[in-house]
Order: structure tokens, then C-alpha cells, then sequence
């Protein structure tokens, strides 16, 4: 199971309640650097591909977008 499927549908049955639709900005951002980890790992690339499959280069500023989406997880998940 993907962990983006625990934080939408699963948390939905289990806690009533969605990251995803209570935060769609941050579990963007979360999906983003699953994406960017996982060409990381297979292929060792620092890039991703957006939702219209445009390759992106990752920088520093979103690389710390994602970290405070990390952080607003942790705060969300520690509230349930």
C-alpha cells in the first residue's frame, strides 16, 4: 500500500477524516517527494514528474516546502 492511500482513503475510514481533502496543498507536496524520492532510488536523478507528466527539477526552496508539508503531516496525524 502506497503511503499516500493512508493518508487519503484509509485515513478516511479509519479516522473520518482525509489529508488530502483537509490539506490538498501539503499532500501535494507530499506526493511530489515520493515521486522525487523514488527517482532518487531507481534511476539517481534529483527530478520528478508534475501531475501533466512535465519532468521538474528540484531546488532547494520546494525541497523545504515539502519539509514543512512533512511537519503539517506530523501536527495532523499527532491530532487524530
Amino acid at each position: 500500500m502506497r503511503v499516500l492511500e493512508l493518508l487519503d482513503a484509509v485515513a478516511e475510514e479509519a479516522f473520518a477524516t482525509s489529508y488530502k481533502k483537509q490539506e490538498p496543498d501539503n499532500y501535494q507536496k507530499i506526493d511530489y517527494l515520493f515521486r522525487c524520492r523514488n527517482k532518487i532510488a531507481h534511476r539517481g536523478e534529483l527530478t520528478f514528474r508534475d501531475d501533466s507528466s512535465k519532468s521538474v527539477a528540484v531546488n532547494l526552496p520546494m525541497v523545504e516546502s515539502w519539509w514543512l508539508a512533512v511537519a503539517n503531516l506530523m501536527k495532523w496525524i499527532q491530532s487524530l
